[in-house]
């Protein structure tokens, strides 16, 4: 099962990172992305089948946002 959105978005495509290697690569721990999830206020999430995946060019965006906003 493909990820929703994926085809309107060139820069979703490639590898989709589970919440442990999407957590590694922002610097965050797996739980604190879950945790930031289920509050609405972390990066955008696509369903896997039974896994939340994240692309790199969403963490990327989002990363910048948090840093504008901490500015």
């Amino acid at each position: 099962m493909e990820p929703t959105n994926t085809s309107e978005s060139p820069a979703r495509r490639g590898p989709a990172l589970t919440t442990k290697h999407a957590a590694e690569y922002v610097g965050l721990k797996p739980q604190t992305l879950r945790v930031m999830k289920g509050e609405c206020t972390g990066p955008t999430t696509f369903e896997q089948g039974h896994l939340n995946v994240y692309y790199p060019a969403d963490l990327d965006e989002w990363l910048n946002e948090r840093l504008h906003l901490e500015s």
